[in-house]
């Protein structure tokens, strides 16, 4: 991969304060490591924050729910932690997948990230108006986070408790992502891409009139697909987590035999069951 340009990343790293026996090194020097630093830092979260939020957008438009989650989620981490390192912080306390501890983190250096509007862009229009963003399920800022925090988690790899997913959703990761990438420093998105774009730009656009300076032919005018739902599953396993007196036989059993993973309202209870 090309070395990125310091100037297009917006930081505040003061290496010499987190390494003191630096503090008598050739200027010129502190400025070649910070380069290195931020080198890793946009290979390791800011590209990879883009694949994943392009992944993110591919799984939705193909109704794939719970996988958009893991991609979703995994994007908004990896922005905010490179929001973070890019400021100096450590991300090491955050060794769970923790997007709204992460958030809360960010917000604290800037507040501005507290007050990020997630709502549909007012250029999405409606195909149809039989399908008002009435019947969606309206999200603020804190909802989108802890729908990531909850489908997206890595204990729901096993679809233990569905998913609940609408059009909102992905217009919040929109929103989000693009407010974030922009405290970062708004490379172009080609960058993180080891193929021609040219075919999957449209993946981008695509009811997406946030990033139409990213993209000059961008048409403003975006259209909400038909085929956009609002969703919701509910598993057995869930269905049984609720009425776990009746079902503990089979809960018991299945703790027995894998990983299970419970909502926490449920966990303690089940593991008193185990040690009956």
């Amino acid at each position: 991969m090309d070395k990125i340009n310091k100037k297009s990343v917006i930081c505040s790293l003061n290496i010499v304060k987190d390494l003191p026996y630096l503090a008598n090194v050739n200027k010129d020097l502190i400025l070649n490591i910070e380069d290195n630093i931020i080198q890793v830092i946009y290979e390791s979260f800011i590209v990879t924050a883009d694949q994943d939020y392009f992944t993110a957008r591919i799984l939705a438009y193909n109704g794939l729910s719970r996988a958009f989650y893991w991609a979703a989620s995994q994007s908004i981490e990896k922005y905010l932690k490179a929001f973070l390192l890019l400021n100096g912080q450590s991300t090491r306390p955050f060794n769970k997948h923790e997007t709204g501890s992460l958030l809360d983190e960010a917000s604290s250096f800037d507040s501005d990230l507290n007050n990020i509007d997630v709502s549909p862009h007012p250029e999405i229009e409606l195909i149809s108006q039989e399908f008002a963003f009435s019947t969606f399920k309206k999200l603020s800022l804190t909802d989108f986070i802890n729908d990531l925090d909850t489908h997206g988690n890595p204990n729901n790899r096993y679809n233990a408790i569905g998913v609940h997913f609408n059009s909102y959703h992905i217009f919040a990761l929109d929103k989000l992502t693009f407010f974030i990438r922009e405290k970062v420093g708004l490379h172009p998105f080609e960058e993180s891409f080891h193929f021609d774009m040219s075919n999957n730009v449209s993946t981008f656009k695509h009811n997406n009139p946030l990033f139409s300076s990213s993209f000059a032919d961008h048409d403003s005018t975006s259209k909400l697909p038909r085929s956009f739902r609002d969703s919701k599953t509910l598993t057995h396993l869930e269905n049984m987590i609720k009425d776990s007196s009746y079902f503990s036989n089979e809960i018991r059993w299945l703790n027995k035999k894998m990983r299970l993973t419970l909502p926490k309202t449920q966990k303690n209870k089940s593991q008193g069951d185990n040690k009956q």
